[in-house]
């Protein structure tokens, strides 16, 4: 488990049938972004193909969390990886179609759908 500078979100880790489920709880914001984003970066790599968002347990996302999700597009572009999110609340979802962010990630309304859609 990691909690990033300011103590507001943590990140689970953990491996289903290799899909790297992302477990974000608490709340995402402009004070932890920064440590947070050197942190989730840092656990991208080659070997982590098929990564899930599960927001099951995220309070809150700025744009300042937003904008992680898409360096860690970009930098796993080239290992032919993908990204998918799965249970995000009515006010994340909300934000979500506000920035049309569906049309550049897949997102499902529970954990079950994400984890078929990467099989």
């Amino acid at each position: 488990m990691f909690i990033p500078e300011g103590g507001m979100v943590k990140l689970n880790i953990r491996n289903e049938n290799e899909i790297n489920i992302f477990e974000l709880v608490g709340k995402l914001d402009s004070s932890n972004a920064q440590s947070f984003k050197d942190e989730f970066l840092n656990q991208l790599s080659a070997d982590k193909l098929k990564i899930i968002i599960n927001c099951a347990q995220l309070e809150f996302l700025s744009s300042a969390g937003i904008r992680i999700f898409y360096l860690a597009s970009q930098k796993i572009k080239n290992f032919d990886a993908k990204i998918v999110f799965c249970n995000a609340n009515e006010n994340i979802q909300r934000v979500f179609e506000i920035i049309d962010f569906n049309s550049d990630f897949a997102v499902y309304n529970s954990l079950d759908e994400a984890l078929n859609s990467l099989k």
